[in-house]
């Protein structure tokens, strides 16, 4: 007998066929399964960046209070909301963001960055909200957002 589960098709021994393996195989086909199983729950799961800690249900990463340094990689492509505030961050990699295509909202109040790069904002066809309060800003792309009909909500205040 056959079932198939995430995809994958799977033989289901009776009792009986365990009985005539030796121990260490019916550990390596338990094993086995185990393993298949992990995988795919994995594969289901947000992957979430060491650094911050991901709210699934709502697609939100958090790596507020962290005491990091540089922009945390590899945020989960469904991310919706992305906090990283109240860190010591001075720089934002112009790919930062690269895969976000549907975050709505990032939350950078802060931290120290003194520019934000034209491209990082570029890939963002959804963000509505965008908070730099408190970090040292300069200068900002403002030709990366002139496009953005749903960004509703620009929160710059407190920058040098």
């Amino acid at each position: 007998m056959f079932v198939a589960m995430g995809g994958a098709l799977y033989r289901v021994f009776s009792l009986r066929s365990f009985s005539m393996l030796r121990p260490t195989t019916m550990e390596c086909l338990v094993l086995l399964i185990f393993a298949e199983l992990l995988d795919i729950s994995a594969q289901a799961g947000m992957s979430c960046p060491r650094e911050c800690s991901c709210i699934e249900e709502n697609h939100q990463v958090l790596c507020n209070a962290r005491q990091l340094s540089t922009m945390p990689r590899n945020f989960p492509r469904e991310t919706t909301k992305l906090e990283v505030a109240w860190n010591n961050i001075r720089r934002i990699p112009e790919d930062a963001f690269s895969n976000l295509t549907n975050l709505e909202l990032l939350h950078l109040q802060g931290n120290a960055i003194s520019s934000l790069p034209y491209n990082s904002l570029l890939r963002l066809p959804e963000l509505t909200f965008l908070v730099l309060i408190e970090n040292h800003l300069r200068d900002f792309p403002w030709g990366a957002i002139k496009d953005k009909v749903e960004l509703t909500q620009l929160a710059l205040n407190n920058n040098q």
